[in-house]
């Protein structure tokens, strides 16, 4: 029995030592990485180091959540490029590469010869991991930085470099297809260098604050030459030199190309060219710090005229595109009136309570555009949204605007490949109801796919029945290029929250898509991008080593992507925040180049985010445009914004971010962007943006000449009311006037030319007709006061005569008027007799006639 006992504890021992191994390594995970040349695609050795991040939950670790446990391993050699290393199960994880190869520079020490690499990845439920990590062959450019002062700018370590420009100097090639992250410190003389992409033409992109201008984009690229090193090796420049003359010559390809389209530009643009490349020939034959002093202002001066250039241009396309002529013809006499309905490009901002709704108001009048929003807790489980939450919806925002809305924007997205980040660490109970969550944690993508569309098609016909408001665009998802969006899966009784893949999300958007165009074949389907990087260096997209498999490297790249796999789309929405410091929008160069970016995609584009700063946010996330934060330079910036979004005929409309006043919940660290003060007064910026559009749209009388007249007026929907020449009313038309075109109104009361002829001719008889009339009815007064003259006379001669007389009056008004005086028998008439009787014809007979005139 004893032995018994003592092999079942033997047995139950050995169990469960081997559960405990079984269990230890199910937590442990074999990652094999395999490192190579980005160009040959040969080999590269080198040592890795790797760490991972560690949280409560394995959820959390997945979004790069918790503590960073560094260096767990470290210095493990690769072999032909390979190394295979064990890791701790965690969600996420980072490795570091310093490659083998070198090259010991007689000046600078120690140069690697390949990039060194930092990427991070995921675990998404595969315990063996590969990856195969591109690294390319590299050279150096040891960049002096002077100060605006001419004083050399020495970094000692890394913070130095982030406090000076967030260590935003990057190599690239000269295309930007390939951008590299790597600077530092040479091991010699501890100089700044910047890698570059050997064997191919490169140049360095970097940002700085420049003088008089503010925070810009700048480039180096040899004079045009471009640098073309081999692997380890180092050139020396004058960064500041190098850079005004790239720069130089950047801005004089572009103004060159708008005047070859037919731009008319300012003079101060030719002006200040001339000022910078005066200033850049001086600077070459000076002392590297006198020459970097005069780059500087030269910067300054190009960077102003490049900016010129871009706003005289936009607002030449603002007038070839956007403004229309509106021209009428109507009976001469009418009067014609134009009042606005509401523009074709849109502007809203949403107020979070009633400050300032006077002012939100004036808004509104103008482009009658609202966003609508409908709650997930208004849904069924299956996603289909009663009709009457659609027609509360509505209601709620025509009670909000005074009955002035007439077109919204529909916002469909969380319904499908997840939300952000911070939806699901700030509680998922604050956005989806706990019957979402059963199908969102995991994923259940039949659910996912059903909900949406159901969610989708119930709207969109709800809506169509609303005659008086048209939907503008529909938006599906939010940020589906990046890894933002993420599914949620269950891996061995454990959730994971790891990307969505793009297969997954191009699957989810085609079925959407197709079911909503079903219902409603005229539905604008538009998606929302991440905040749109203004320079490629800024997409750390490479820095993940799955990036593949869930985005795309630019938000361009990944909606052609979309578009290349079958997904219907209508256009595209994007984020713009000036001056912040991760979107890199420092000034109006960056905007335009932005937008031209997108707009090589040939698709209508909506900015679904944007907003000015007026100071620093709360995490001084932002730069000043120009030298400092104001109300002054936020209204400035808001105009010139406006210049080049309104001069881009893609562009259809603006959506504020957030902020309608500076006070009130925002999900970023408070940042004083509102139109509106605190205490609800209105800003600079709140009348610069009013001012912007309203001296655009023509609204009064147009004044006629022969009945033909025109003005010329913002795109968009007007009333032309026509009166006659008392004033009445003929009628009201609410007509379109389209940019860059001719409108005509037409009135014709006669179409018969030759019958309007002859009225007109008719018309001027009877206005003669009319004069010769009140001529005689002057005559008739005079004559009739001669009768009346006249029968007083009789009544005084029939008291003198001694005769009865008896008279007889027979008047006709329409004819003759007769008056007959009889005598008795036996009467014997007087000469004074015979002489009235003379006087009363003839009296008859002119009344006679002046009659007859007056009926002709």
């Amino acid at each position: 029995m004893k032995t018994e006992l003592l092999i079942s504890l033997l047995l139950i021992a050995s169990l469960i030592t081997n559960l405990s191994a079984v269990s230890s390594r199910e937590e442990m995970v074999r990652v094999e990485l395999t490192f190579v040349d980005g160009f040959t695609g040969k080999p590269v050795d080198g040592s890795v180091w790797a760490g991972f991040w560690k949280a409560d939950e394995l959820w959390k670790e997945n979004m790069f959540e918790g503590e960073v446990f560094r260096d767990y391993l470290e210095e493990v050699e690769t072999v032909n490029g390979r190394v295979s290393i064990e890791l701790p199960l965690h969600g996420a994880y980072y490795v570091w590469f310093w490659p083998k190869e070198g090259i010991e520079h007689p000046r600078y020490g120690w140069l690697p010869a390949y990039e060194p690499r930092y990427a991070t990845f995921i675990f998404d439920g595969e315990t063996n991991i590969r990856y195969t990590v591109i690294t390319y062959p590299i050279g150096f450019i040891i960049a002096d930085l002077y100060s605006p002062t001419g004083e050399k700018i020495e970094f000692e370590e890394w913070d130095d470099l982030w406090n000076y420009n967030l260590a935003r100097f990057h190599g690239a090639s000269s295309d930007n297809s390939i951008i590299l992250f790597f600077r530092d410190f040479t091991a010699k003389g501890h100089h700044f260098m910047i890698s570059v992409p050997a064997g191919v033409k490169s140049k360095i992109v970097w940002t700085t604050h420049v003088p008089g201008y503010g925070w810009a984009w700048l480039e180096a690229d040899n004079r045009g030459e471009y640098y073309l090193l081999r692997r380890g090796e180092a050139v020396r420049i004058n960064l500041v030199l190098e850079t005004g003359w790239t720069m130089h010559r950047k801005a004089m390809e572009r103004i060159y190309a708008f005047n070859k389209e037919g731009y008319k530009l300012s003079e101060n643009v030719t002006l200040f060219m001339e000022k910078a490349k005066d200033l850049l020939e001086i600077a070459n034959r000076l002392a590297p710090g006198d020459a970097a002093k005069l780059s500087w202002e030269a910067l300054k001066y190009i960077l102003l005229a490049e900016e010129q250039a871009i706003i005289d241009k936009s607002l030449q396309d603002i007038e070839n595109y956007r403004i229309g002529e509106l021209e009428v013809v109507v009976p001469d006499g009418y009067h014609v009136n134009v009042t606005l309905d509401y523009v074709d490009f849109f502007f809203f901002a949403n107020p979070p309570n009633e400050e300032g709704m006077q002012y939100w108001l004036q808004i509104i009048r103008l482009f009658k555009y609202h966003q609508l929003y409908i709650s997930f807790w208004d849904a069924k489980r299956n996603g289909l949204v009663p009709e009457d939450v659609v027609e509360g919806a509505l209601d709620w925002i025509k009670e909000r605007t005074r009955g002035m809305t007439k077109r919204v924007l529909f916002s469909g997205h969380a319904t499908g490949p997840g939300y952000y980040v911070e939806a699901y660490l700030e509680g998922e109970e604050e956005y989806y109801p706990s019957f979402m969550l059963d199908f969102l944690k995991p994923v259940n993508k039949t659910a996912v796919l059903e909900f949406s569309t159901n969610w989708l098609t119930s709207v969109a016909p709800a809506l169509k029945k609303m005659k008086d408001v048209e939907v503008v665009e529909y938006i599906l998802e939010d940020e589906l290029e990046y890894t933002n969006s993420y599914c949620w899966k269950e891996w061995r009784g454990r959730l994971l929250a790891t990307p969505c893949t793009m297969e997954y999300k191009i699957e989810w958007m085609k079925n959407v898509s197709k079911a909503l165009k079903q219902v409603s074949p005229d539905a604008k389907i538009f998606i929302s991008t991440i905040s749109a990087p203004a320079n490629p260096v800024l997409n750390n997209t490479r820095e993940r080593l799955d990036w593949r498999k869930y985005a795309r490297y630019t938000s361009p790249e990944a909606i052609k992507y979309f578009l290349d796999n079958g997904v219907e789309l209508d256009g595209i929405n994007i984020q713009v925040h000036m001056g912040n410091i991760w979107s890199g929008m420092w000034d109006i160069i960056s905007l335009y180049d932005t937008l031209q970016s997108y707009g090589k995609l040939g698709l209508p584009i909506g900015i679904l985010e944007f907003r000015v700063v007026s100071g620093q946010s709360a995490d001084n996330s932002y730069r000043p445009w120009r030298d400092e934060f104001s109300e002054e330079n936020q209204a400035e910036l808001m105009k010139r914004c406006l210049t080049v979004f309104l001069g881009n005929p893609q562009v259809i409309g603006i959506i504020y971010y957030t902020h309608w006043v500076d006070s009130g919940p925002s999900p970023w660290p408070f940042t004083p962007a509102g139109l509106l003060r605190a205490d609800g007064t209105p800003k600079p910026a709140y009348y610069a943006l009013l001012d912007f559009f309203k001296s655009r749209i023509y609204q009064g009388e147009i004044r006629l000449s022969d009945g033909r007249g025109s003005v010329k007026t913002l795109e968009g929907w007007y009333y032309v009311t026509i009166s006659d020449e008392d004033g009445n009313v003929i009628g009201s038309y609410r007509i379109h006037v389209d940019g860059g075109s001719k409108t005509y109104f037409i009135l014709h009361q006669y179409e018969n030319q030759t019958l309007k002829a002859e009225v007109k001719k008719l018309r001027e008889e009877m206005k003669k007709s009319r004069a010769r009339i009140s001529s005689l009815e002057g005559e008739i007064r005079r004559l009739e006061q001669d009768i009346h003259e006249k029968e007083a006379l009789i009544v005084k001669l029939r008291e003198q005569c001694s005769e009865n007389i008896t008279k007889t009056t027979t008047t006709t008004i329409t004819t003759t008027l007769t008056e007959t005086i009889t005598l008795q028998t036996g009467a014997i008439p007087t000469l004074e007799m015979y002489l009235l009787i003379i006087c009363i014809a003839t009296l008859t007979i002119a009344i006679t006639l002046a009659i007859a005139f007056r009926r002709r």
